[in-house]
């Protein structure tokens, strides 16, 4: 059995009454007249010269070392600069899943590979929140640029995760966090 819908003018006591084929009939039709006029107008922008397509070609004309190039603070990295091999993470210091492999898989590549001198590790801040950014920054700024500090900073956050990023107030998981490692307040607080 077939439903029917109904559609009401206000102006002129016009009743139309569809069958469910025939609304998703012209539903249908209004979807392919929107794709037919966003076809057009992207032609017409191209033939204007308004192509999006250069931004795509120049995303694919970066090569792998475009890519690996540290852009404005200095790397944190782990292993010899020199080895043929370098795993680059991206990592959130509030996600779960970034301090899940923190905890079960990079100690097996730490000692399997980068104390062996067979891999460069490199570890580059993606803050998916406020969060994130501040605890980024206050690892950077405790290690001051010494990568073995970095590192510890940064393991401790991840194991520690819920204890400074799931508070109602973040600064205070933090300076509970932070005195765990002898800093007071003050220090904290520049």
């Amino acid at each position: 059995m077939e439903e029917t819908l109904f559609s009401f003018a206000t102006h002129s006591l016009c009743v139309c009454v569809w069958t469910s084929a025939e609304f998703r009939s012209r539903l249908m039709f209004i979807t392919r007249l929107v794709f037919t006029i966003a076809l057009s107008l992207t032609g017409l922008a191209a033939l204007a010269g308004f192509s999006p397509l250069h931004l795509i070609a120049d995303a694919m004309a970066q090569s792998a070392s475009d890519v690996t190039k540290p852009v404005s603070l200095p790397e944190m990295a782990l292993g010899p600069a020199n080895a043929s091999v370098t795993i680059t993470e991206y990592a959130s210091m509030t996600c779960s899943h970034c301090a899940a492999f923190n905890a079960n898989v990079f100690p097996k590549i730490k000692s399997e590979y980068i104390d062996t001198g067979k891999v460069r590790y490199v570890f580059r801040e993606f803050p998916l929140d406020s969060k994130a950014a501040v605890a980024s920054m206050l690892a950077r700024c405790i290690a001051k640029d010494d990568a073995g500090k970095y590192f510890a900073v940064i393991d401790m956050m991840f194991k520690k995760l819920d204890e400074w990023s799931l508070p109602a107030d973040p600064l205070q998981g933090f300076l509970r966090v932070f005195a765990t490692l002898g800093f007071i307040r003050q220090a904290i607080r520049r």
